[in-house]
């Protein structure tokens, strides 16, 4: 008589299978880097003091150039309106660096002020979009003066001797002169 094999099947114990689970999950967790994000490190416009002192800074008229942010997200340079925010970025190079020593314009970078006026009702997208693009003006020109895009600026690592080296040369005797400004009795147009 022919006997018939009886075939054992294996099989794994996973009893201790989600023990094993949750112990890498824990450990990826704990070992894992998570980006935040690190947000504006400015403060934004806030309801003025009535006890404050204004602090004044005496410069030329000529060395302003005055960026008002309206009630109506109205966007006023030397007031003038401009419908597009990319404009913003081209006055400010211009205004700053001067190239063609315009007696409109400011004399030198170093002298330059750019002021931003904001009205409470202003957007913080708007205020914020049009600080970003009066930086990106600023990158710019400094960029250009060792000739690299504003990018490649913005990414020189100033732990890297030549190019904190580099990140000198473009700042020096440039400075990014950026005053904000939120009026008290909330007067601008």
């Amino acid at each position: 008589m022919l006997r018939k094999k009886v075939r054992m099947h294996s099989q794994l114990p996973t009893g201790a299978m989600a023990d094993i689970a949750f112990l890498l999950l824990i450990f990826f967790l704990v070992t894992a880097s998570i980006d935040s994000e690190k947000g504006l490190s400015l403060l934004l416009p806030s309801k003025a003091d009535p006890q404050a002192k204004p602090t004044c800074i005496k410069k030329k008229s000529r060395n302003i150039l005055k960026i008002q942010l309206n009630a109506k997200d109205e966007v006023l340079i030397k007031d003038e309106s401009i419908k597009d925010i990319a404009q913003v970025k081209a006055k400010v190079k211009q205004f700053v660096a001067n190239y063609d020593k315009d007696a409109t314009l400011s004399e030198t970078p170093q002298k330059a002020l750019v002021a931003l006026h904001t009205h409470r009702a202003t957007h913080y997208q708007l205020y914020i979009s049009i600080l970003d693009q009066i930086q990106a003006a600023y990158y710019e020109l400094y960029g250009a003066r060792i000739g690299l895009t504003a990018d490649e600026f913005r990414r020189l690592n100033k732990r890297n001797f030549q190019e904190k080296m580099l990140y000198e040369k473009a700042r020096k005797n440039f400075p990014m002169n950026i005053t904000i400004h939120t009026p008290p009795n909330d007067a601008t147009r």
